[in-house]
């Protein structure tokens, strides 16, 4: 391939993103035509490119597996359901099926919601059901285990990422005919009740009032609320991730399959979902991480999907910025996503906040409690 071949390669990466359908899959076709090359030289430039878009350039050049009958039939049966809460649900069937479950997963929530007697009937009752008299509770060690977003192991094991947790609180509440909706907000999923109150699962499921939520965020309700196509794409990122941690390789490929092929579902309908997926947040609240250039240590107290500083690096300013708490010192420093790597010592920070915003240490993570941090 000649160099001056792949110096097109900057141009078409920002065309991927035109408003036009038909120039996107010219420029797909043109990008296709360069070959598998074009990663390596992606690497090569460090060009800037959404997560989405990589994954949609690496699907031209990966082998395709086909979906197992029932995983395929499932499928169909996600894409041909119009009611958006009722896709939630037979798509969270799909990624039972995928990890081999076949037990019906509106058996097992029709089972929680008879055991569900509450005192007052509503949103946050059933909260306090799911996350502290049955004690499901988010799932602070091991958290990159592709069962933490099947809600068949959810409800069995009683752990689950926050975004399974706001899942299977969706699903049952809409069993018992309460609206609640998916809320995010720097890495962090939450759930919005009809009645005003915000749910959080870091929290063991307690609820704050909105306003209050709001105010100290400094952020409009509006703002919060994400949509379930959101929700159902970063299910199937979080799967992504984790299988690629596990390196299980097929069932990778299988899960970015599905993500391209629902985000082509999406274009089709013109439903738009928020880009939480584009963001790739690398690392988590809690985690112990290393600063590539200087080596200090930290631990990951807060981050932003993106800085809010003035920049005119457009790679810095758009990928996640984290707040850490600095090793042997009164520090916090924020950092972006490319400056940092996990720390493999996974021995406890010391630093003076630590024990304001952690509420224990184990197995190499820190626990968050629910002091917000201040963002200036």
């Amino acid at each position: 391939m000649q160099n001056r071949d792949m110096s097109q390669l900057p141009y078409l990466i920002k065309l991927m993103d035109d408003d036009s359908p038909q120039i996107r899959q010219t420029i797909m076709n043109k990008i296709s035509q360069l070959g598998n090359e074009v990663l390596e030289e992606i690497e090569k430039q460090q060009l800037p490119i959404s997560a989405k878009n990589y994954r949609q350039i690496e699907q031209l050049f990966t082998k395709r597996y086909p979906k197992p009958p029932s995983v395929e039939k499932q499928w169909l049966n996600v894409l041909r359901t119009t009611s958006s809460i009722e896709r939630l649900a037979k798509f969270c069937q799909l990624i039972m099926l995928l990890q081999g479950d076949k037990q019906s997963l509106r058996v097992a929530l029709e089972k929680i919601c008879r055991l569900y007697s509450p005192n007052e009937n509503n949103a946050v009752a059933l909260a306090e059901y799911l996350f502290i008299k049955r004690k499901i509770q988010y799932a602070s060690c091991d958290f990159d285990d592709p069962r933490r977003e099947n809600l068949y192991h959810v409800t069995t094991q009683k752990l689950g990422s926050p975004l399974s947790l706001l899942v299977l609180y969706m699903l049952t509440a809409h069993m018992l005919d309460f609206e609640v909706k998916g809320g995010f907000l720097r890495g962090n999923f939450f759930a919005c009740t009809e009645d005003d109150m915000i749910v959080e699962f870091h929290n063991l499921g307690n609820a704050v009032p909105l306003e209050k939520f709001c105010r100290e965020n400094s952020i409009e309700k509006r703002d919060l609320i994400i949509n379930i196509d959101t929700i159902i794409l970063q299910l199937l990122d979080q799967l992504l991730t984790a299988y690629e941690s596990k390196n299980n390789w097929e069932k990778r490929n299988q899960v970015l399959q599905l993500t391209n092929d629902y985000a082509m579902y999406l274009e089709q309908l013109n439903i738009t979902a928020k880009k939480i997926v584009d963001s790739q947040v690398k690392f988590r609240i809690g985690q112990i991480v290393v600063h590539k250039k200087y080596g200090y240590r930290g631990v990951i107290v807060d981050l932003d999907l993106q800085s809010n500083k003035q920049t005119q690096d457009i790679y810095l300013g758009s990928q996640p910025w984290y707040r850490v708490l600095v090793h042997n010192s009164h520090q916090n420093t924020h950092i972006p996503q490319c400056n940092l790597m996990k720390d493999d010592q996974l021995k406890e920070v010391i630093n003076p906040l630590v024990n304001y915003f952690f509420d224990g240490f184990h197995d190499g993570i820190y626990h968050r409690n629910n002091r917000l941090w201040k963002n200036e």
